[in-house]
């Protein structure tokens, strides 16, 4: 016997305990719960780079961290990168 699953709508949670059930209420999509900004990871371009393994491993353990997603912890570094620069 086959049990087809069905998708659930993108408002939607579904748990294996629970049925699907409404998304509780949070910012909406593209905007942070903290400073209504956009996330730059949902609004913006793909930007591919490669960097050494030991860099890669100090960023993303640093962004974890600091509970940052790795784009945010870069657009931030280089925010204040330029704010240092235009100081000068």
């Amino acid at each position: 016997m086959s049990t087809k699953m069905t998708p659930l709508a993108a408002t939607l949670i579904a748990r294996k305990d629970k049925p699907a059930s409404p998304a509780p209420a949070a910012a909406s999509l593209g905007e942070t719960a903290h400073s209504g900004k956009p996330k730059v990871y949902q609004t913006g371009e793909p930007l591919n780079f490669r960097v050494k393994k030991e860099f890669k491993r100090l960023f993303k353990s640093t962004a974890a961290q600091h509970d940052m997603k790795m784009n945010a912890l870069l657009v931030e570094a280089f925010e204040v990168w330029l704010r240092e620069k235009r100081e000068r």
